[in-house]
């Protein structure tokens, strides 16, 4: 059996979810598909994909084999390139990590620049308010408001999201304003949001000129997610703390009231993070630069506070680091052209 010809079939069937539409894709008969999946189930003595006649579902080793194999397929295709003087074209799977509000109001936005930039790139993007696994994979690179622990991972903080205290205006009429942080006290409720929001035990933690104060209130909704919780708020069922990018709108429509706003929450800090390992492809060196000046350009993300540039920037592009999307794009465009040809020219 051709392993890898085996694992090139079967990450295309759970990417189709399909037989026959891997076989469309892949020019094979749905026989040879099949067949092939089999030898390879029973060269691993495991079950990979449940087939019915509905539907095309991947088991939990199933899941596992697709992530480590493909992976390893994707490496030795970086190996060839390579090997024939393309290491500096970027090029391949990609698996990013990214907060939800970071991909719906900054990424997506700006993603057909990046496509257009290294369209060899095929980018797969895993939403979620968690820390993402990069050391072990789950991911290539990630760009979090959740520092990771491990001491084995790059993090970078590249900027910073603000943070505001509001409510709907319903909850208010009921509960009424709060004029500063002890009156918070009085009956108020929270609706809390893990991990993101600077929130701990049943309190809510403001900040004024570096000043910190904790005002303990009555939680009764905890959620996961940052666009339940704004829609909880929306609801009137009590004050959240929200990023602001994505509450603004809602205080321009009457939707959503500031709330002691000379008590702001600290901002959030915004991390990108890989591995050392995973710095050396050249995808996620090309991911990394591009979203690190992408947060860092006011006309991407108007609301979002940028961080020092990373000393490697500065290097790759010099002491004036461009400022304008523009700028960055031609910078990065006219780097990757000089690259590919001093990597013709070797091989040459």
């Amino acid at each position: 059996m051709d392993l890898l010809h085996a694992i090139k079939v079967f990450g295309k069937v759970v990417e189709e979810a399909s037989f026959s539409k891997a076989a469309g894709a892949l020019e094979l008969s749905t026989s040879s598909v099949t067949k092939t999946i089999q030898n390879l189930e029973d060269h691993l003595r495991m079950r990979l994909i449940l087939r019915t006649t509905r539907k095309v579902a991947v088991t939990p080793e199933g899941r596992e084999y697709y992530a480590q194999a493909t992976r390893i397929v994707q490496d030795l295709y970086e190996v060839e390139r390579s090997l024939k003087g393309e290491r500096n074209v970027p090029a391949g799977r990609l698996q990013i990590g990214v907060a939800p509000v970071v991909a719906r109001l900054l990424l997506v936005p700006a993603l057909s620049s990046f496509q257009s930039l290294f369209p060899d790139i095929q980018l797969e993007m895993s939403i979620g308010e968690r820390p993402f696994d990069v050391e072990n994979g789950e991911v290539q690179c990630a760009v979090t408001s959740v520092a990771p622990t491990s001491s084995e991972v790059a993090v970078d903080q590249i900027g910073e999201l603000a943070l505001v205290t509001c409510a709907a205006p319903q909850y208010i009429d009921h509960f009424g304003m709060p004029h500063k942080p002890s009156d918070l006290r009085d009956g108020h409720i929270v609706v809390r949001c893990a991990p993101h929001e600077r929130l701990e035990g049943q309190g809510l933690l403001l900040d004024q000129d570096g000043e910190s104060v904790r005002v303990p209130c009555d939680c009764r909704l905890m959620v996961s997610d940052s666009d339940v919780q704004l829609a909880a708020g929306l609801a009137g069922l009590g004050i959240v703390q929200l990023h602001e990018v994505a509450a603004r709108d809602h205080f321009a429509a009457g939707g959503l009231v500031p709330l002691l706003d000379a008590w702001r929450p600290a901002p959030q800090p915004l991390y990108l993070v890989s591995t050392a390992a995973q710095q050396a492809s050249p995808r996620v060196r090309a991911f990394n630069r591009w979203v690190t000046e992408l947060v860092r350009d006011p006309l991407a993300f108007g609301r979002i506070s940028a961080g020092p540039a990373p000393r490697k920037l500065r290097s790759e592009f010099g002491n004036n680091a461009p400022r304008s999307l523009e700028q960055v794009w031609a910078g990065m465009s006219t780097s990757l052209m000089e690259r590919s040809a001093l990597g013709q020219a070797s091989a040459a």
